[in-house]
Parts: structure tokens; sequence; C-alpha cells
């Protein structure tokens, strides 16, 4: 009755919130009179219906996210599979998307970022279209599946200068934090994303560096990895016998770098810490021993990469031991 003598304390009214059966808090409201409590109550059914509508949503993007990881980790998805994961996660079929492996990497003397930042950054970016989506994968990485328009499919790789700026200005909200980015190839039927998926864990696991790397950058290098020991030896192994073990070893330098710098000699040379002119003077060398040029002919740069696979994977081919 005398407010006066209640320092520290003001009239108002407390209701328990309730959400899904479960007391979560407490609402507090101010002020006396008898439209009070009626106003509180207002509130307090506001405050439960928009919490249980989260709740759900969180609930449904997490049941979708385990959709989405059973559609890439299970191999040969049946038509069922594909209809009823349709129906579940409302996923658009006909929308064609290009996978992008995040990995983040542990900063020095510090711990490894929490992958959760990343999939924020994505969700926020201007770059996430409401058809893309993404999940965590088991490995604690996270894989989006970025929308590709249709007039974009064919120039996809000529474009990829904007997609680099979309994630490095993404990341760059993270404070300089420290990944790699897979990005896959163009998918356009939901039973590939799977092999979408594993194509970008091979990057990972045959690159290991830092940056953003496409898979259509490294088709040969990736088909290489597919073929047999005994198909290779049927292939090469008369070439490998003209060739001693420093001639097999100097060529494997010089295409190593040639393919890493995209043939430009002076990024060669930088590479391999010598003068550019060396450097033509190595490759004038490859030239006059196969006569080829890969510089002009696009087959005999096939070739002479692939050979350079071939010494490169198998040890007894380069003349030496791992």
């Amino acid at each position: 009755d005398d407010p006066n003598n209640l320092k520290g304390y003001e009239a108002g009214v407390y209701i328990v919130l309730n959400v899904n059966q479960a007391r979560i808090g407490v609402l507090a409201m101010l002020g006396t009179g008898e439209e009070l409590l009626a106003t509180a109550n207002i509130v307090k059914i506001c405050i439960e219906k928009s919490l249980e509508l989260e709740l759900a949503k969180q609930e449904r993007d997490s049941d979708k996210e385990q959709h989405i990881r059973r559609l890439i980790y299970f191999p040969n998805p049946s038509k069922q599979d594909i209809d009823y994961l349709i129906r579940i996660t409302h996923i658009r079929p006909e929308i064609s998307r290009v996978p992008i492996l995040f990995v983040v990497h542990q900063a020095d003397n510090g711990p490894k970022e929490n992958p959760e930042l990343v999939r924020k950054a994505i969700l926020q970016s201007e770059a996430y279209l409401d058809t893309d989506f993404l999940c965590r994968t088991l490995d604690d990485n996270i894989i989006w599946f970025k929308t590709v328009a249709p007039e974009k499919r064919l120039c996809f790789l000529a474009e990829k200068e904007i997609l680099d700026e979309q994630i490095n200005q993404m990341m760059a909200t993270l404070n300089n934090i420290v990944f790699s980015a897979y990005i896959g190839p163009i998918l356009d039927k939901l039973y590939n994303y799977g092999q979408g998926y594993r194509q970008c864990e091979w990057m990972r696991l045959d690159i290991c560096v830092l940056g953003i790397y496409y898979f259509y950058n490294y088709l040969l290098r990736y088909l290489h990895s597919k073929m047999s020991r005994s198909e290779y030896d049927t292939i090469f192994s008369a070439i490998s016998e003209e060739m001693d073990k420093n001639a097999r070893e100097n060529f494997c330098e010089i295409m190593e770098a040639l393919i890493q710098c995209d043939y430009n000699f002076s990024l060669v040379a930088q590479k391999l810490f010598v003068h550019k002119n060396t450097v033509i003077y190595r490759f004038d060398k490859i030239r006059n021993l196969f006569q080829m040029n890969p510089l002009l002919n696009g087959n005999e740069r096939v070739y002479l990469e692939i050979l350079y696979y071939y010494f490169k994977t198998y040890s007894d081919a380069t003349g030496t031991t791992h």
C-alpha cells in the first residue's frame, strides 16, 4: 500500500512461460492496474507461440539435415528414397547445384574454429539462396549445395572469380578464419549428390592445402586416380624403360611445376628458384626427348601430364622408394 516503504522494488506481475509442456522461464512486467495481468497474458501467449514455432523450425531443419546427410553418405539411393527426401525436406529436385565443402583448419597456436560459425556465415550471406541447402558432415565440416543458374552452367569456370569473391567476403566476417573450400561438379540429379560430395572429399585428401579449389580444374588428376597400376603399366612401361632414373626425376620436377603454374614459365622459375631461361632450357629438353610441344598440342599435353602422374604415383617408375 505504501511504495515508499519498498525501496528497490516496483509493482508488477510474474508469469511462468511454458513451451511444449516444459517451464522455460518467467515473464516479468512492471506496472499497476487491472489491465496489467490481461496484457501480460497476451504477451505470454505471443512469446510461447513464437518459441514453439522457432523450436519446431529448428527440429525440422535438424531432421532435414539428417535426410541430406543420408543423401550424401548412402550410395545409389533408390527412386523411393529420393521421392521421400523431396517430400520430407521440400528440396526442389529440378535445380542444378554445385557442392562446396568447407574445411576449417586449426589456426597457429590456437584451437580449431567451430564449423557452426561457417554455417551461420553461409546462411547470412547474400550468396545463399532459398533453393540452396547445407549440412554438417560426419567429420565436422560443412557441405553447401549452392544453386547454379541454368545460363551459368556452361560458363561456370569462366565466372569462378565471382564465387571466389563471395566465399572470401563471407569468410572474412569470421575474423580471418583459416579454411579451404573444395568446389565440386555441377549436379542436376539428387541421386548424384553423394558422388559430388565424394569428389569434393577427394580434393580435400589429394590437395590438402589452404585456398579455393575447383574440381573441373583437376579432372585429369581425378581420372588418373581411378586408373589401376596394371593399366598404367600397359600404357607406359615401354616408355619408362627408355628413361633412366635421373631423366625420370628431372621430368617429374619440371612437369609438376608446369602443371601447378599452368605452364607459366615465370611462375615456374619462381617456384623452382631458378632463372626463367633455365626453365625454358629444361622444357626444351622434354620437347626434344619426346618430340612433342604441350604448349601447342592439347593431346601431347595430356600425354605428358598422364605420364608424369604415372611416374609420380608408382615409386618404382621413378626408381625411388617411399
